[in-house]
């Protein structure tokens, strides 16, 4: 038996032929099942590589939006211009880069910040999906505390608006642990409201 281990981030080469298959089943959806819509997809991103894969497979007529979680939107192009090094496929052209959102507001990586749970909490109760607490809740924090990004996305000043269609890229295995340190944290000794923890 022969097996194959893909680095978590899928900042790996051949990481490609997975996420090609996503950009093909999105292609399908959206070409298929929405012909009279047009569409952004919006997915978080660590290194990118999801992001910057997709990129490459995605049908010109849809949109991508990558929101940074990790570091800012310079980090983020940082780490599409190493992968493009690394990975010779990669075609350095505007056209087949996610445009990077910047978000209105940075959290650190990990941390505690009551308004990410709240976000986690109102995003699971609208959807009934669970989606992490570090980059999904940081991703869906980012479209919806900022109108001007969430205008963009769906190009609300255009002549028609798109759809946005989300994708989860992380686990929900660290959720738990997650879940018990806001848990030990009292939101009430929180010092300045909107303070990290």
């Amino acid at each position: 038996t022969k097996s194959l281990y893909i680095p978590q981030g899928a900042a790996f080469p051949l990481a490609q032929e997975g996420v090609k298959l996503l950009a093909e089943e999105i292609n399908e959806y959206v070409l298929t099942q929405w012909q009279h819509k047009q569409f952004s997809v919006v997915l978080p991103c660590g290194t990118g590589t999801t992001a910057l894969y997709l990129a490459q497979h995605l049908h010109p007529d849809i949109k991508l939006y990558a929101v940074p979680c990790v570091g800012d939107a310079a980090y983020l192009q940082q780490q599409f211009e190493q992968l493009i090094e690394e990975d010779p496929s990669l075609q350095l052209q505007t056209t087949l880069l996610p445009q990077v959102l910047v978000p209105k507001r940075k959290s650190r990586f990990g941390r505690l910040w009551w308004p990410l749970y709240d976000m986690y909490q109102d995003v699971l109760r609208e959807t009934k999906v669970d989606f992490d607490l570090v980059y999904g809740a940081f991703a869906w924090h980012s479209l919806f505390s900022d109108e001007s990004v969430l205008d963009e996305i769906l190009d609300r000043n255009g002549a028609k608006e798109r759809e946005l269609l989300y994708v989860h890229t992380g686990g929900t295995s660290g959720n738990a642990t997650m879940l018990a340190r806001y848990e030990r944290k009292n939101r009430q000794s929180q010092v300045p409201k909107g303070a990290e923890i």
